[in-house]
């Protein structure tokens, strides 16, 4: 397997993993703004989180340092959290699929950008994308752990490997 073809699955898996736990979080929608203690205090804010990141590593991606992820501009119900995290998983995913196909090097490459406290850093794209899909892993693992404190009972695989198993 090619660079190339791991990160385009990645950023696959992500879309689909991305998708299940909303569907999840729709099942149990009532839990949606309930508090909990986490790194995010619910799961709406857990979840625009993860919508968050994703905008700010693809702005670098583009060259585009960001100072604030654009969530913190306004409130959002939960449909447009849904959707916005849909989106925006799957143009992360077109974005690097396209690289994958048509700028192997531009995969390898290094990038220079400023993170949201302005401090700059240079790192290689594939290890930019790397963290990005590992750091909305780690988050839909908090909803899940969330949704199983507040009572919910049918939970849903976001796994890498159910991912693998189910496109194999």
């Amino acid at each position: 397997m090619t660079l190339e073809h791991l990160l385009a699955t990645y950023t696959t898996y992500n879309v689909w993993a991305n998708e299940r736990i909303i569907n999840l979080i729709k099942k149990n929608i009532a839990t949606f703004e309930v508090e909990t203690a986490n790194s995010f205090s619910t799961i709406k804010t857990t979840l625009i989180h993860i919508w968050g990141a994703e905008y700010a590593w693809y702005e670098r991606l583009h060259g585009v340092s960001i100072d604030k992820f654009p969530s913190e501009s306004r409130t959002f119900s939960a449909e447009e959290v849904f959707e916005a995290v849909r989106q925006h998983s799957k143009k992360f995913n077109d974005f690097v699929t396209e690289k994958s196909e048509n700028d192997v090097a531009f995969l390898q490459s290094y990038l220079e950008f400023n993170d949201s406290l302005g401090q700059i850093y240079n790192m290689p794209v594939f290890g930019m994308i790397q963290h990005c899909m590992n750091h909305s892993t780690y988050h839909r693992g908090q909803i899940i752990t969330m949704l199983r404190t507040l009572g919910a009972k049918k939970m849903v695989s976001t796994d890498l490997i159910t991912y693998l198993r189910l496109n194999a």
